[in-house]
């Protein structure tokens, strides 16, 4: 396909093509009737219907609503945390405070300050800067880490409550 539109590339509204869930792949506003408008609507909602039914039945209806209220939320507006250097942080603090020799409430500190001053501004502006991302990531890991026992608490009960009604006498 060449990027100049000519006879080998498609149209850029194909009617008769549709996606993996058998909606139209694209539209045009101006080029649908509205029996096709509201066929169309009709079974983009079916089909959330349809997905969270799925979705409750292996998860759970509170999962399930969770999930898809995650998935519908608006992206995080502004600037947002480097995941790599975030990760390349925590790795930092793991390996200084495995072997048991620096203390854990002091080390993001003296960990911040050997990476200022060996890497400059990689990390963060400052030492002090450092050591709060490097805080607030600790925070966050053991936020998730309860988050996903939560989870796998509800799926357990979820499949236990599963078998319990299958296996019913």
């Amino acid at each position: 396909m060449s990027f100049i539109r000519g006879k080998d590339t498609p149209p850029l509204i194909d009617p008769d093509r549709k996606d993996r869930f058998g909606l139209p792949f694209s539209w045009s506003l101006l080029g649908e009737s509205e029996a096709e408008r509201v066929a169309r609507i009709a079974g983009a909602e079916q089909l959330i219907k349809d997905a969270f039914e799925a979705a409750a039945r292996h998860f759970g209806h509170d999962e399930a609503r969770r999930r898809f209220s995650e998935i519908a939320k608006k992206p995080p507006r502004g600037k947002q945390a480097n995941k790599e250097i975030t990760g390349d942080l925590l790795a930092h603090y793991d390996r200084e405070t495995s072997g048991g020799t620096l203390d854990k409430a002091e080390a993001p500190r003296r960990i911040a300050e050997a990476l200022y001053k060996d890497h400059g501004r990689r990390f963060g502006e400052s030492a002090l800067a450092i050591e709060k991302r490097i805080r607030r990531a600790l925070e966050n890991r053991v936020e998730a880490r309860a988050e996903e026992k939560k989870r796998v608490a509800m799926y357990q009960a979820v499949v236990a409550e599963h078998w319990r009604r299958t296996f019913r006498k």
